[in-house]
């Protein structure tokens, strides 16, 4: 016949398992993960909400006939956020060229980059820009609001150590990038 454990034992013996298994995520979340890469890193977080245009244009007398009533008005204008070109370079080697395009369906959402690389440690000069890329599809409408979209540039010496982060990210109140982590 089997025997049964009492009430205060069965605590005592999970009591003493958990007491274990915590000890035992103890001891292993003390143990090194991989081996220190030597490496920098350079972490380019970018956020910008002003790089949208509002393109207004004249409506003709046709346009206008051929609207409802209730949406005849004599302007029509929209918001656009063109593609952006965003380059990083380290001393005389380029880390980054890319396009970036606003988030969302139409691109109306906030332009946003967060971007990792590998950069040697050591004291180097850091090129950043985030320049307007208009493509062919907006050059038509954005011709004339072209010289209002901003652009961003930072080109300066940076320190860039071993295992550790520097970061650059927008100002966007100031309109200018900053660097952190050095």
């Amino acid at each position: 016949m089997p025997r049964t454990v009492s009430y205060p034992t069965r605590l005592l013996l999970r009591a003493a398992f958990t007491a274990a298994l915590l000890g035992a995520v103890v001891v292993l979340g003390q143990l090194p993960f991989g081996s220190a890469g030597g490496d920098a890193v350079l972490r380019v977080a970018l956020r910008t909400v002003q790089a949208k245009v509002e393109v207004c244009r004249d409506l003709s007398a046709e346009e206008l006939a051929a609207l409802p009533a209730h949406m005849r008005r004599p302007r029509d204008c929209r918001e656009l956020a063109p593609d952006y070109q965003l380059s990083v370079r380290v001393g005389d080697r380029p880390l980054l060229d890319e396009r970036v395009r606003p988030g969302g369906l139409r691109g109306d959402r906030p332009l946003i980059v967060d971007r990792q690389l590998a950069v040697a440690p050591g004291r180097s000069r850091l090129e950043v820009r985030l320049t307007p890329a208009v493509d062919e599809r907006l050059r038509g409408e954005l011709d004339a609001a072209a010289e209002r979209l901003p652009s961003y540039t930072l080109d300066r010496q940076a320190e860039f150590t071993a295992d550790r982060v520097t970061l650059v990210v927008l100002d966007d109140a100031n309109g200018r990038l900053k660097v952190f982590g050095e």
